[in-house]
């Protein structure tokens, strides 16, 4: 959530506290799930009751304000009310109370109202302006449509919703038939205008619409002996056109891919339209979901997928219906089952489940809703069981292993347990330690009557968390006090040299670093990255359709990217080369977590670690311009690792960014300071440093809008520590006498300044087996021109295996 601002009165700071009390169990309460009061009661320092007593509290104050402002809204309403016109100025009214123009007409009471609804129940009844008000109020907000929601479109246009539904109805399912147009070309002959014609006759939404269907009409008419074919793809044509749309994602290529089909097939060049393909599907759902709770810029996302705004929403709208019905329909048959069982004995055989309902039991597991009679769990150290702890663990390290958040409905299912409870003790026995005034104390003594740093903090913490993260939690436990820093301090040589800590370093061949500490030569945070800081990478596999067993594919974005931008190349790439193919997001980016320092090292012990953990043996690595620095460093340093190496745009030396990543970092810090609420806002902003829509659109990746009341833009990436870390990452650590001997592919845009003569010795210094591609693009090689970078990519791999 986002941090609170500075507040200039204790009366505004104690409001803002009870507002973010309340927007903190509202947002358990929105998702169905059970409100951690245990966690809220730390958090705020207040007991359940009290946290309770300010829900209703604001619940209520809430609803007084929507009450008042919708009275205000209906007043106005019916102040700018047109006898002539028969309906309000809407956009008036939302001008002068300062909100979205769908927001006043929900706030509209009719109750509060004295102006008469119209009654039109019969389409010949509407005027054209009605008509045309109508259609074009639904076509700037298709919400009001597509949710079925006719009763905004009803007090917009002050008529009774239902008359509205038929209208509109008639208006858009209206088709020319040959009585219709020999009808109206009886009344053309005789001299009517096609303004008259409609008027007697709106069936069609516009006189221009029926224009056009007549016209259409004829044309075809007099060209076919019936009623125009439509064309028919084959099931073999549907899935090309799919796989070249996929090669082209984005909608600055769009055209290339419709460029491309139209070589394929020119027969159809006419009829040719391009279906939603899978990653389209992902993008939208993505889009849509950066708008939260707020109300969805379709004419944005849209733009944003190069389609039209209808087309948008109805694959939403389907798509959404499809999954909650599905879902809906599971968890029924799912909940049906285990009640059934439940009534024969105390257990559920999640495997019967399974087999009666078709699911997979993790599924079932995710989808049962029944919460009664389920035990409770406190932990009480005297009859704590360690047994139901550890299967707790083995479950969630099973199905949710790091960084996957677990969904705790399904661990309560699985251990028939409060979900609230499962979550507690998940939390304990990661070793979230919670300060007490007992262990306060506990610890001063021991620091003052000298003792070693026995049976304490250390000890019943050590293999649950990291060491420097138990030197945080003193640090804010004694912040402030007179013995904080000793304490600190202290606790640090402690951990250093604790067993379990010198085991673990023992293990990674790293004992120098915990000397390096106890001595000064090295700072925890650099030691603690360099022996214990990686962090687990967040990833998307694609599996081979016919695995082969070769070394599998990993590739690493660039700087302000993540694994989505490779997503349709590395499917493809999974099924050319016949291996699975793994897209990583970096540390601070994407998915993977935050961490300082955002330095070569850092980055290339993360992949390191993501091969070792994955058991992925020695893998071809692809990485682009900051990748591919991550991926020449781990060559160099690690070449059991690595069968092949691919580098996207970027060599083994020091040089300049060839975009202004300063300006990006200051213009999305700018965005995320809480004032840009929609994509458009953000989209000027960046224009101010980058021309180039593309661009511009892959930076906005990077921000995501808040589900907050407040809607704003926020940075999903930390936009302070990259802007700091941009001269590390120009820079390229000399690493002398290494070099990787593996067959290396470098592959430069003809437009970008880096894969250029004067770098070659350097690149041959480190990777004398290397080979030189360039393509006619900028920097983004892969995004430019996939095609024909996977080619390049697909004919390096297949002959360097042979």
């Amino acid at each position: 959530m986002p941090a609170l601002r500075q507040l200039s009165t204790p009366a505004a700071a104690t409001a803002e506290r009870r507002r973010r009390i309340a927007e903190d169990i509202r947002f358990y309460l929105a998702e169905g799930q059970t409100v951690p009061w245990y966690r809220l009661t730390g958090v705020y320092k207040l007991p359940q009751p009290e946290l309770q007593r300010i829900l209703d509290q604001e619940d209520a104050a809430a609803a007084e304000r929507q009450r008042t402002l919708s009275a205000r809204v209906t007043r106005r309403a019916d102040e700018t009310h047109d006898a002539a016109r028969g309906r309000s100025d809407w956009e008036a009214v939302a001008r002068e109370v300062d909100l979205p123009l769908v927001d006043c007409l929900r706030l509209f009471d009719p109750a509060l109202s004295g102006v008469p609804v119209r009654s039109l129940p019969a389409a010949e009844i509407w005027s054209t302006a009605d008509a045309r008000a109508m259609k074009a109020f639904i076509a700037s907000n298709p919400e009001a449509l597509f949710r079925g929601d006719w009763r905004l479109v009803g007090v917009y246009m002050n008529v009774d919703p239902a008359d509205c539904r038929m209208r509109y109805r008639s208006g858009s399912s209206a088709r020319m038939t040959p009585g219709l147009y020999k009808l109206l070309s009886q009344y053309r002959e005789r001299g009517f205008t096609w303004g008259e014609i409609h008027q007697r006759y709106p069936i069609y939404p516009s006189e221009i619409s029926l224009v056009n269907a007549f016209l259409r009409y004829g044309v075809k008419s007099r060209t076919t002996s019936g009623p125009p074919k439509r064309t028919r793809w084959t099931q073999a044509e549907t899935k090309r056109i799919e796989e070249v749309v996929a090669l082209y994602s984005g909608p600055s290529t769009r055209l290339l891919a419709v460029e491309s089909l139209v070589k394929e097939f020119p027969e159809k060049r006419q009829k040719l339209g391009v279906p939603w393909t899978a990653s389209e599907a992902a993008k939208l759902h993505d889009l849509v979901n950066s708008y939260g709770q707020g109300l969805i810029d379709w004419a944005e996302v849209a733009a944003a997928l190069g389609r039209t705004v209808r087309s948008c929403y109805k694959k939403h709208i389907r798509d959404r219906h499809q999954i909650a019905d599905s879902k809906l329909r599971q968890a029924d048959a799912v909940d049906r089952e285990v009640q059934r069982q439940r009534e024969l004995g105390p257990d559920v055989d999640w495997a019967a489940v399974s087999r009666a309902t078709g699911l997979a039991e993790l599924e079932c597991l995710e989808l049962c809703r029944i919460d009664e009679i389920k035990a409770r769990w406190t932990y009480d150290p005297d009859t704590f069981s360690q047994q139901t702890a550890d299967r707790m663990k083995a479950f969630i390290a099973e199905h949710y292993p790091s960084p996957v958040a677990p969904n705790f409905r399904a661990v309560s299912n699985y251990m028939w347990i409060d979900a609230g409870d499962c979550a507690r003790m998940a939390q304990l026995l990661r070793g979230v330690f919670e300060w007490t005034p007992e262990a306060k104390a506990k610890l001063l003594r021991l620091r003052e009557q000298g003792l070693p740093f026995k049976e304490n903090i250390v000890d019943e913490n050590a293999g649950k968390m990291p060491y420097f993260e138990i030197r945080r939690l003193v640090a804010e436990a004694f912040r402030g006090s007179p013995q904080g820093s000793r304490l600190v301090n202290c606790m640090e040589t402690y951990a250093t040299a604790h067993p379990f800590y010198k085991a673990r370093l023992e293990a990674l061949d790293k004992t120098q670093i915990a000397n390096d500490i106890l001595s000064g030569a090295a700072s925890n945070a650099e030691a603690g990255v360099r022996a214990l800081g990686t962090v687990p990478l967040a990833f998307t596999k694609n599996a081979a359709e016919a695995p082969t067993g070769r070394p599998p594919l990993v590739i690493l974005h660039g700087l302000f990217g993540s694994k989505q931008n490779w997503r349709a190349i590395s499917k493809q790439l999974a099924r050319t080369l016949g291996r699975d193919a793994y897209s990583v997001d970096q540390r601070n980016h994407g998915d993977s977590p935050h961490q300082a320092p955002h330095t070569y090292a850092a980055m290339s012990a993360d992949l390191v670690r993501f091969i070792e953990d994955h058991g992925l043996g020695s893998a071809v690595l692809i990485g682009h311009s900051m990748g591919g620095k991550v991926v020449m460093r781990t060559a160099l340093e690690r070449p059991d690792l690595v069968a092949q190496l691919v580098v996207d745009d970027m060599v083994p030396m020091d040089c300049g960014l060839c975009h202004n990543f300063a300006a990006y970092v200051r213009k999305l810090q700018e965005i995320d300071s809480g004032s840009v609420t929609s994509q458009k806002e953000a989209d000027r902003r960046l224009a101010e440093v980058e021309p180039d829509v593309s661009v511009r659109q892959f930076l906005l990746t990077n921000m995501k809008k808040a589900k907050d009341a407040t809607g704003a833009y926020r940075a999903r990436i930390p936009l302070q520590l990259l802007g700091d870390s941009l001269d590390g990452v120009m820079a390229w650590d000399d690493l002398p006498g290494r070099e990787y001997a593996g067959p290396t592919l470098f592959i430069g845009g003809r437009r970008s300044p880096y894969v250029k003569p004067p770098a070659h010795p350097a690149m041959r210094r480190y990777f004398p087996n290397c080979e030189i591609a360039e393509l006619d693009t900028g920097h983004w090689v892969h995004a430019e021109m996939p095609v024909e970078f996977m080619s390049l990519v697909e004919a390096f791999v297949s002959k360097s295996e042979r």
